[in-house]
């Protein structure tokens, strides 16, 4: 029998049997390598699960891609089985998951939905091109004085204080558009000694006109998916009278579960989303970034149903229903079909090697154009009438910028920056000085008395600058 002989072509493959439809004379080396490149970089890694959450938490849908990662089924079958114990899982994920520091109610906890914020951040990056960076007063000369001391942290806000020069000089608040004065590395000493700290401001606020009505952007792109199935079941056909039998066999079984997921898995928005649930706390102010020690910092201000549901809330859920479940089920019998159709191919190699990479770069494409996490930022940010502005700033030190927050913020708890910045007595004497108050000079001596105060000053004065830049925390001017 010829599947027990040595094919003399590598057309052929492995199984040196003819195709209904014949194909041309395939390069050996072709053959060969063609057959080991899905295996190879096309795996599920221990971020997918990460990138699952994201995409539906924007798309609001479940969907399957032309040609998923060896392993996203079977992911996709534990989200539809439990979608709680998925998100639990799937938020301490990723390598680069964010954590989050609530700095009105001082709590530190991993993004809820994956791969979304970042998402969000990117392309609003994107979108706004190259933000200037706003540098922040790093030289101590000439600095405004720390505010006096008030009665409690609460009453200590930045709109209504008045500036004080230390020799007692009235300082007007900083313009719009206002730029702090550039540092000279060569003359100030704190310069040549900075860790500098880059924070990206976002400012999320609702636009008029959301509606529970779908978009047609929503229904073009439902469309998209339910017809990727239909075509991919064709050229699977197609592929199977070429002899190309462990791609038409991956093509299958990613269209049955693109149409059973997409057609029978219901994703529902959970009750108060983008919804406000503190009625005395209109704002929100919550810190990201990738850990403690990061370089790059991302502030979420604004409106704080939106903050508070993209960075804490889960943004959706499945309901465990019996046909859930049975899409679940054949979603991790599919799981083996693609593992054993891939390695079919890798050993077979001839056509059906050199179509799998075919099918892997036209997925790549595919993906790229129609279902980017952009696209998806995009879509989410249009359909539920959400605007978001960005400013970047840079701080010579990250005391400096996690004291500016405190004060922009105009909140009273400081236990958010624990993780932070280590709570010490240091810590606690600078944060009196922060908020007007008089550290201990018993317990300190002068040099640490003088770093203390100019730290302070350095955290009052970038707080003055991101209050003229960005106006309260609302977004209030």
């Amino acid at each position: 029998m010829s599947i027990f002989q040595q094919a003399n072509e590598a057309r052929l493959g492995a199984l040196n049997v003819a195709p209904i439809i014949s194909m041309p004379q395939l390069p050996n080396i072709l053959s060969e390598w063609a057959a080991i490149v899905p295996l190879v970089c096309h795996l599920a890694t221990h971020r997918d699960d990460h990138a699952t959450t994201g995409k539906v938490a924007l798309a609001g849908r479940v969907s399957v891609s032309l040609f998923p990662r060896l392993g996203s089924l079977s992911g996709l079958s534990r989200l539809i089985g439990n979608t709680r114990k998925f998100l639990d899982h799937a938020s301490s994920r990723g390598g680069s998951s964010l954590h989050v520091w609530d700095v009105y109610w001082g709590g530190m906890f991993p993004c809820r939905n994956g791969i979304a914020v970042e998402s969000i951040i990117n392309y609003c990056q994107q979108r706004h091109g190259r933000v200037s960076t706003i540098r922040m007063p790093d030289i101590l000369p000439e600095l405004r004085s720390v505010p006096p001391r008030p009665s409690s942290y609460s009453s200590t806000t930045l709109s209504s204080r008045s500036s004080i020069s230390s020799h007692g000089t009235r300082i007007s608040s900083p313009k719009q558009g206002m730029r702090a004065p550039q540092p000279d590395p060569d003359k100030d000493s704190i310069f040549r000694f900075r860790r500098s700290q880059n924070l990206h401001v976002f400012r999320c606020f609702r636009k008029p006109g959301r509606s529970l009505k779908p978009q047609p952007s929503s229904s073009w792109s439902f469309a998209l998916h339910v017809l990727r199935p239909l075509c991919a079941a064709v050229v699977a056909v197609a592929l199977l009278l070429c002899g190309s039998f462990g791609t038409a066999a991956v093509l299958f079984c990613t269209a049955i579960s693109g149409f059973a997921a997409s057609l029978l898995v219901a994703v529902k928005r959970p009750p108060g989303y983008l919804e406000n649930n503190e009625a005395g706390l209109p704002s929100g102010c919550m810190l990201a970034a990738a850990h403690q020690n990061a370089t790059e910092w991302y502030l979420f201000v604004g409106d704080r149903g939106i903050v508070d549901t993209l960075l804490n809330k889960a943004m959706f859920w499945i309901p465990d229903t019996h046909t859930a479940r049975l899409v679940g089920g054949w979603l991790r019998l599919a799981h083996f079909i693609q593992l054993a159709a891939m390695t079919f191919a890798a050993g077979q190699k001839g056509w059906d090697g050199v179509c799998l990479v075919a099918l892997l770069a036209v997925n790549w494409l595919l993906e790229r154009c129609t279902n980017s996490n952009t696209n998806l930022a995009h879509s989410w940010l249009t359909r539920e009438c959400v605007g978001v502005e960005i400013k970047k700033f840079e701080f010579s030190g990250r005391s400096y910028m996690v004291g500016a927050i405190q004060l922009y913020s105009g909140s009273q708890t400081t236990s958010w920056m624990d993780d932070i910045i280590t709570p010490h007595p240091r810590r606690e004497a600078w944060l009196r000085r922060l908020f007007g108050q008089e550290p201990d000079h018993s317990s300190w001596s002068p040099a640490d008395l003088a770093k203390i105060d100019s730290s302070a000053r350095l955290s009052v004065e970038a707080a003055f600058v991101m209050n003229a830049e960005l106006g309260g925390p609302t977004g209030e001017a």
